[in-house]
């Protein structure tokens, strides 16, 4: 199960609300967002697309919200990972547009509701070298239904034309 009360990971020594991390499952985790306690079915949404991602992800209730927990995906490993494919090395990546990424936070709005700020600037921080075309299929993921994923890549079709 991907939820927990905040005491039951309290008592077992593993939350301290002081820290930004924790660790689940021998691996690291890292505080992602907080959303409001009505959005539960989106919050256990997030994390099974993470697991189905191969990435741990947990749930902490609280009182009055929810709390995302991420595996932390380590820096040194994703260079390691980019400076081994030979033809991503070569090519030089330009900073994502401001623009887009608002672009992007609206669109995913219509799907997700007012969450989606938080999900493209966490996707956008733990990417900082990403591609905007790269970007919009990371976000697009953080869209339960299949049809309305395909119907958000659809739209930026035309805008990310290189």
């Amino acid at each position: 199960m991907f939820v927990y009360h905040v005491e039951e990971l309290r008592n077992q020594g593993i939350l301290n609300l002081a820290n930004s991390e924790l660790f689940h499952q021998g691996q690291k985790l890292v505080k992602s967002i907080s959303i409001s306690k009505r959005l539960k079915q989106m919050a256990i949404n997030i994390c099974q697309q993470e697991y189905q991602a191969g990435r741990v992800c947990i749930v902490v209730e609280n009182e009055s919200h929810f709390t995302i927990w991420k595996q932390k995906i380590d820096n040194q490993l994703k260079k390691k990972i980019t400076s081994d494919s030979p033809s991503e090395s070569k090519i030089e990546v330009k900073p994502l547009d401001a623009q887009l990424i608002s672009v992007c936070e609206k669109q995913l709005g219509q799907y997700v509701g007012p969450i989606s700020k938080f999900i493209v600037d966490d996707l956008v921080a733990e990417n900082p070298h990403i591609t905007s075309k790269k970007l919009v299929n990371l976000v697009s993921e953080e869209i339960p239904d299949e049809s309305h994923r395909e119907e958000f890549k659809k739209y930026f079709i035309n805008i990310l034309k290189d």
